[in-house]
């Protein structure tokens, strides 16, 4: 889905794209498949907000099944990312050990791949098609949910386009909403599900008056500084022989890279890294590395011919939110038939409406920037590209911030569960005042996670399975 925020007034007035996953396995299918649990302290805050049946330590027990099932791997590292992790394991702040929770200092990250193919909750978990198995389900492809068919308070169903013909699928007992933050909200817009101004005004008839739904969208935003590295391999779209070979034959080499191969987590003012390596990090105070051997705003676009390196810079827990609203159609909107997009959205992430966020980012990219002038790791690095040499002082870093900060495609809590009634889902996953209806994916959580969602969110699946079966 190729979504675009409205102009973001704290960040030049920029649309910054939002694509999301339209394909079985959703955005988890596109994106660069990392595995983290949160830190003990984000689970906790979590169960907070989601009441008593949820605890921390059952929680875990999730994590520990997802654990068992498939631990995910660590391919080898691009000889760009390599060498950083070498120096950065020479200043006491790095560790060829893989990262599996938010942890002080720099490791490789855990991917969700085996043989170097994706591996999603659709793969692990996928049952046979056929309707005549036990336990199956039938996958629709190529069709286009346009709405929730509601008996008053009671969903019976969901009306389903398939080409131009539209037809009802009828609810045995309950359905289950797992359409990504922005999808989801779409779908409940268009049904008559929201706030009940917001829905007038775009034309839509209000069938349930929720102003919850959209309210309080997050996102993590990423600013990349990059560097040309004195030496290294250009990692570019084009593969040898050599890379080739390496993938079909060993399923290694580049083409099982998913870029961001490093990462880490520090607290820019908060303590110094050194002689906490490995610990856990608060993710309330930190910010996170994503480090890929890539000139990160040029790839796969523009070819570099020298070896570059990007650290991705990313506020763990930022303040800022914003909505999602229902649009009227535009006229060639409301010409398709039927719309591929029944719902025109407004995004608006309200990227550092929180000043605070700004001010907190500047002093991370300061501190990234000083660590990476320290001892062995200053002297791998040629030139800094972004944000520069002459991008020195506070007022060029934030100017710079603002120019080149784009998604993490995080996008998360437009439809947000947890024990106070003005949220719109329950701590069952149940929308209030619609029964038999259920939501579960990145709209629910109550804040953008302090890591990575996606393992999250398979916890998540998991837990409303099993409330299924329960109720």
């Amino acid at each position: 889905w190729g979504y675009q925020t409205v102009r973001q007034a704290g960040m030049l007035n920029r649309r910054i794209p939002c694509p999301a996953g339209k394909l079985v396995g959703g955005s988890a299918s596109i994106n660069a498949m990392i595995r983290l649990e949160p830190s003990t302290r984000c689970l906790s805050d979590l169960c907070k907000e989601w009441g008593d049946e949820w605890t921390v330590a059952e929680v875990q027990k999730v994590f520990q099944d997802l654990e068992t099932r498939w631990r995910g791997a660590s391919p080898q590292l691009h000889e760009n990312t390599d060498r950083f992790l070498e120096m950065a394991c020479q200043v006491g702040l790095g560790t060829r050990e893989s990262m599996r929770s938010p942890r002080y200092g720099i490791a490789p990250y855990v991917r969700m791949q085996s043989q170097s193919q994706r591996r999603t909750i659709e793969h692990w978990y996928r049952v046979p098609h056929a309707s005549d198995a036990p336990g199956s389900i039938q996958l629709l492809a190529n069709c286009c949910v346009q709405r929730l068919q509601l008996d008053q308070d009671r969903l019976i169903g969901v009306s389903v386009t398939s080409g131009n013909e539209e037809f009802l699928i009828r609810a045995n007992e309950e359905v289950i909403l797992c359409c990504g933050a922005m999808e989801t909200p779409r779908l409940l817009f268009h049904s008559g599900i929201g706030p009940r101004v917001a829905l007038e005004d775009a034309g839509i008839e209000c069938k349930l008056s929720c102003d919850g739904i959209g309210r309080g969208f997050q996102d993590h935003l990423i600013y990349p500084i990059v560097l040309e590295l004195k030496k290294g391999t250009p990692f570019n779209r084009a593969l040898s022989d050599e890379d080739q070979s390496s993938f079909t034959g060993d399923a290694d080499g580049l083409s099982s890279s998913n870029l961001a191969e490093l990462g880490g987590f520090f607290e820019p003012g908060s303590k110094e890294p050194e002689g906490h390596q490995g610990e856990d990090v608060d993710t309330t105070k930190a910010f996170q590395w994503h480090i890929t051997p890539t000139h990160y705003l040029a790839y796969p676009r523009i070819h570099t011919p020298k070896p570059c390196l990007s650290v991705g810079v990313t506020q763990c827990r930022p303040l800022s939110r914003g909505w999602i609203r229902p649009q009227p159609l535009r006229k060639l909107e409301l010409e398709a038939n039927p719309p591929r997009v029944p719902v025109r959205l407004e995004i608006d992430p309200s990227y550092f409406g929180e000043p605070h966020d700004l001010d907190r980012f500047v002093a991370a990219v300061e501190a990234t920037r000083e660590f990476l002038g320290r001892g062995p790791l200053g002297t791998i690095v040629d030139r800094e590209l972004i944000p520069g040499p002459t991008k020195l002082e506070a007022p060029q870093v934030r100017g710079s911030i603002l120019r080149y900060a784009t998604t993490l495609y995080h996008y998360s809590s437009s439809c947000q569960m947890g024990v106070q009634l003005d949220r719109p889902v329950d701590t069952r996953f149940r929308l209030r005042g619609i029964e038999g209806l259920r939501i579960c994916d990145a709209s629910v959580l109550p804040s953008v996670l302090g890591c990575n969602p996606q393992t999250t969110l398979m916890m998540l699946a998991i837990r409303c399975a099993d409330l299924l079966v329960r109720d």
